[in-house]
């Protein structure tokens, strides 16, 4: 419904098809209610015309026929609209909250099988905008609720009598915790398990982003029922139905600040417990439950207002009935997500034991690092069970970098960062992991670092400003198999000049045991007027040996580091090579186009950039002596907005590296690699609000890749699984 009328729609494969015009007027609001009880449902809606305002009830007659019912006139707006049965007679009365500031409650009373009374109205909010029908007095009649967004109160008006009539209204000032509510974006009634108690009334805050339930208190005030509930950004819509077949209601929460659909059960006591949460659209204005698909269980239907479609999660017919939904699954992580990766972190299910868990990298209020662990899920097999967080010690931080360094079986986490060390305080941050007792917590190694003297949890500090950093087996030494090293770029103490410093690229040396020496005699200083972005270890001159290239976002260019082997760089004045690469390189990735990966078929790697609007490949051409010569750069031409992220990985299982950007307009964009330098259109998948970064990994461990995005804006996460990849 909307400006152009009302329409009753079925879903048809999938295709919508208009069943029966319900109204050709601008339609305001609407609801789907059983009026007289003959288990039907029937259509209320409210219009306008002629600056006039009507409540038509359209009675259901048979399966999709209809007919014309009451009609009742209003004179003010009316915000919203609840029916429910006040004078006990079997039929559903009808309340208004109206737009006005006296006398801004406007009741239809029923008086017999589509007949009413004529509107009347009672004072005691002003300009409301929700309206409830219920029973929240704990009286056995069912009473109104009014309240108006932006403020933290509710009023309930008691029906004391069959007239069906509200006397004086009650307010109750809402509390969520210990702060009055700021802004009441619903009001819900959630009816008893328990036949003779009281209606619960479930309200959302859309700056608090949390729910509460309120039941019967004394003399008409509500009190609280259940601990707060906290939602996605900026709760606004939610459809209540029996998801999981128990008889008990539960909810679909839209929260368009996240771009989410939240579930929640409900339980015998009138309180619910969180489900999973799911992509529910990027301009979503409003939420339902519908049986469109033909499952045991209802769908969740959303209604997307820019894209004007209906997107629907229908049940995952592998899971229990109603319990997990087929989209987009995203978690609910309450803190701007500032970087994510994959890997094992926490002891595997038995069920699920290759599949990765998740680590996201969060700031607290101080400035410090935290870095928050998912853990796979035992009914889905995806990271989406949250376990616990650990601080990583580090201010300012800026990214994480996911590796097993101490080659235990458990990846471990380094963080980057700003920070400039001040009082000794590490620049990096470090957290060791180790086999826990369950998948339900991550565990940390207990070691002391030799060249601190401090628990190695505690970070270390390579350099002043460590931001920029990559983590792989630089040093190659046949006596330390796969011992990754790592190489930096930070600020050092200038060499001759006291109080100055100098920016370098520093390699390290790793220990084994997930600490690292300094390499002396090996590193790079950055001229001043470079701003170098990232780093990327690659055997770029097909050597055994890990060069490492550096994209430079000052400088529009990129500096190759040939190494000569242990850990050495041609890294001194005149031995580094830069070349031109497009403007503001942020990222780079070296991958082998050419060819099919794991073949001969291409010797030397390319090298894909993300520039600050597109995406850069730069191929190499030719390797000379023991480097490499590069062709000029071909721009991808991407069809985003503003690439944040870059991955090369094979998507589509045909033995080809594809492109996959991660756009912050909320989107990811997959090039297919199809042979012969050349790449398909872009497949487009939504993600959740302002995107930052993105981790592309395997993780339900079924041979396809997925991807999972840190989702700023939303607070989340969300997880794009791969359905299929047999190369196509």
């Amino acid at each position: 419904y909307g400006s152009k009328g009302a329409f009753l729609l079925s879903l048809d494969q999938s295709s919508l098809k208009v069943l029966k015009t319900l109204s050709q007027s601008q339609v305001i609001l609407a609801t789907v209610h059983d009026i007289d009880g003959d288990n039907l449902d029937d259509i209320v809606l409210v219009y306008t015309e002629a600056s006039k305002f009507f409540v038509q009830i359209i009675k259901q007659t048979g399966k999709n026929q209809f007919a014309m019912g009451f009609k009742g006139s209003l004179d003010a707006r009316p915000q919203a609209l609840s029916l429910g049965d006040l004078n006990r007679d079997g039929i559903a009365d009808i309340a208004l909250a109206l737009d006005v500031a006296q006398k801004s409650l406007g009741v239809f009373i029923s008086t017999g099988a589509d007949t009413y009374q004529g509107l009347k109205t009672f004072g005691g909010v002003e300009n409301p905008t929700y309206v409830q029908i219920g029973e929240f007095t704990g009286d056995g009649k069912n009473d109104i609720v009014l309240a108006k967004k932006g403020s933290s109160v509710v009023t309930v008006f008691p029906v004391v009598d069959d007239s069906g009539l509200p006397s004086a209204g009650v307010n109750t000032t809402v509390k969520i915790g210990d702060k009055a509510a700021l802004s009441i974006s619903f009001l819900m009634k959630v009816e008893p398990a328990t036949q003779g108690q009281p209606d619960a009334l479930i309200l959302a805050d859309a700056q608090l982003n949390s729910m509460i339930t309120l039941t019967a208190g004394t003399g008409g005030n509500m009190q609280v029922l259940s601990e707060v509930m906290p939602t996605g950004i900026s709760p606004a819509r939610v459809a209540k139905g029996d998801l999981d077949g128990d008889g008990i209601a539960d909810m679909a929460l839209l929260c368009p600040g996240s771009n989410m659909v939240q579930i929640y059960y409900g339980t015998a006591n009138q309180r619910f417990a969180e489900g999973y949460s799911f992509y529910g659209g990027a301009s979503t204005k409003d939420i339902t439950l519908a049986y469109l698909t033909g499952a045991q269980s209802p769908d969740i239907v959303t209604l997307d207002f820019a894209k004007q479609v209906l997107l629907v999660l229908s049940p995952d017919s592998n899971s229990e009935p109603g319990r997990n939904f087929l989209g987009e699954h995203m978690i609910r992580i309450g803190d701007e997500p500032l970087g994510i990766g994959s890997g094992r972190f926490v002891k595997p299910l038995q069920a699920f034991p290759n599949n990765k868990d998740l680590a996201v990298l969060l700031k607290d209020p101080t400035g410090e690092g935290n870095v928050f662990f998912i853990a796979v899920d035992e009914q889905t097999g995806l990271p989406l069970y949250k376990t616990a967080w650990f601080s990583a010690k580090v201010q300012s931080p800026v990214g994480l970098i996911v590796a097993d360094l101490d080659k235990n079986g458990y990846d471990d986490i380094l963080v980057p960062s700003q920070s400039q060390g001040a009082n000794n305080t590490p620049t990096m941050g470090r957290l060791l992991l180790r086999e826990g007792i369950s998948h339900e917590r991550p565990a940390l190694l207990q070691r002391t670092d030799p060249t601190t003297g401090e628990d190695v949890n505690n970070g270390f500090s390579p350099g002043i400003a460590p931001s920029v950093a990559v983590v792989a087996d630089l040093k190659r030494e046949g006596t330390k198999p796969g011992v990754l090293d790592l190489a930096v770029l930070a600020k050092y103490p200038h060499p001759t000049q006291s109080g100055q410093w100098v920016l370098l690229f520093q390699p390290y040396v790793g220990q084994g045991d997930g600490t690292f020496v300094i390499q002396e005699g090996t590193y790079y200083r950055v001229p001043d007027e470079k701003g170098p972005s990232s780093l990327y270890a690659s055997r770029l001159a097909g050597t055994a040996n890990l060069d490492v290239v550096m994209s430079d976002y000052q400088s529009n260019e990129f500096t190759v580091f040939y190494a000569t082997g242990l850990g050495f760089f041609k890294a001194n004045e005149g031995e580094a090579k830069s070349y031109a690469v497009g403007r503001g390189p942020k990222k780079v990735v070296a991958e082998y186009l050419d060819g099919e990966l794991g073949t001969l078929d291409d010797p030397l790697p390319d090298l894909v950039f993300l520039l600050e609007n597109d995406i850069a490949i730069v191929y190499a051409s030719e390797k000379v002596g023991s480097e490499v010569s590069y062709a000029p750069p071909t721009v991808l031409g991407h069809q985003g907005q503003g690439p944040v992220d870059l991955a090369v990985k094979d998507i589509n299982g045909d033995g080809y590296a594809d492109i996959v950007v991660l756009d912050k307009q909320g989107a990811v964009y997959v090039y297919l690699n199809l042979a012969k330098r050349q790449f398909s259109s872009p497949y487009l998948f939504q993600t959740g609000l302002s995107p930052q970064e993105m981790t592309v990994a395997d993780l339900d461990a079924d041979g396809c890749m997925d991807i999972a995005t840190a989702d700023s804006g939303g607070k989340t996460v969300t997880i794009l699984q791969a359905l299929s990849c047999g190369g196509k």
